[in-house]
């Protein structure tokens, strides 16, 4: 791919994280923490399947979901630790 299409793709996925992490705490309270922490692992995991296609589309679908994923990568594992920690 030409570096134009690779640049938007980079776009796509810092945007959606930045989407994403508008509402990711809110989802964090209302579901918990080690459930938002296992749907980034599932969003990672599909966002890594479509690595290797040539579709624009299938490229820019896989870095949306892995802006996703990052958005809850940054906030929701380090406030789960902290909040198990106080029940040790």
């Amino acid at each position: 791919h030409s570096k134009h299409i690779i640049g938007r793709l980079f776009i796509l996925g810092f945007g959606s994280a930045a989407v994403c992490s508008t509402f990711v705490g809110s989802l964090a309270d209302k579901y918990g923490r080690k459930k938002l922490c296992q749907v980034h692992c599932a969003l990672l995991i599909m966002s890594l399947l479509t690595k290797h296609s040539s579709s624009f589309f299938i490229l820019g679908l896989g870095r949306v979901l892995g802006g996703a994923s990052a958005s809850i990568l940054v906030s929701s594992f380090e406030s789960w630790m902290v909040h198990q920690h106080l029940f040790l």
